[in-house]
């Protein structure tokens, strides 16, 4: 069982779901609407719908591999597990590869949460967010060779935006790191506060029975630790 103690305020890594959340344009976004409201009626009852990858949101492996594992097939305490934040400045449509992670300044170890900033939560709620910045196939494979327990993105996939796909277009990048069993947080909020540093991540999914993934909140611990922190401390003692 994974235990951790944290301290401090926590920070929201979700976005709110709002009929403007950006989805990819194939998928449904969030719709909701009143049933009935007070004072006119004895309660307020809201009706929403969304489709499992809209707004701050989990994949599972099933999401791109057919005999993937599902949401509800992982224990809750795989969702609450130590992190690490990486920052990668990158413009429209740029590839972040294993160079821009490896020039970090801290790496996650195995089975961390990787939480990776390219600042593109600026642009949330604009068209220009859909034109983001997106992972090399090289990048995906330092991922599972670092042993990454889940990767946490502030962008709406992994891959290529939508316009920038070639007819060859197969999801490959969801298909290395998925297929290494280690699922994908998209949409994430404040991720820009987290680079360079470690802490914890909560990973709270919508349990859907045999789903390819949920809408998740995402808390985390963050205490100001670096890895040159870290090295300091340890020359002291």
């Amino acid at each position: 069982m994974t235990t951790f103690a944290v301290t401090g305020t926590p920070i929201d890594l979700t976005h709110p779901l709002t009929p403007g959340t950006p989805h990819v344009p194939s998928q449904p976004g969030f719709e909701a609407h009143r049933i009935r409201e007070v004072p006119a009626a004895l309660s307020t009852v809201t009706a929403f719908s969304l489709c499992t990858h809209t707004g701050t949101h989990i994949d599972a492996p099933f999401h791109a591999l057919a005999d993937g594992k599902r949401i509800t097939d992982y224990p809750p305490d795989f969702f609450a597990a130590p992190a690490v934040g990486i920052g990668v400045a990158k413009e429209r449509g740029e590839e972040i590869t294993a160079a821009d992670l490896d020039a970090a300044a801290l790496g996650p170890g195995p089975g961390d949460v990787l939480c990776l900033a390219t600042g593109w939560q600026a642009h949330h709620g604009s068209p220009v967010y859909h034109d983001h910045p997106h992972l090399a196939p090289s990048a995906a494979d330092w991922i599972v060779e670092h042993r990454v327990r889940i990767l946490v993105l502030d962008t709406l996939t992994p891959e290529p935006p939508v316009q920038r796909r070639g007819a060859d277009f197969a999801l490959d990048i969801h298909r290395r790191i998925l297929g290494a069993d280690i699922p994908i947080v998209e949409n994430a909020a404040n991720l820009d506060q987290l680079a360079g540093l470690r802490g914890h991540v909560l990973i709270a999914p919508m349990p859907i029975t045999g789903a390819d993934g949920a809408p998740c909140r995402v808390f985390g611990w963050f205490d100001g630790t670096s890895d040159a922190d870290a090295e300091s401390t340890d020359s002291k003692t």
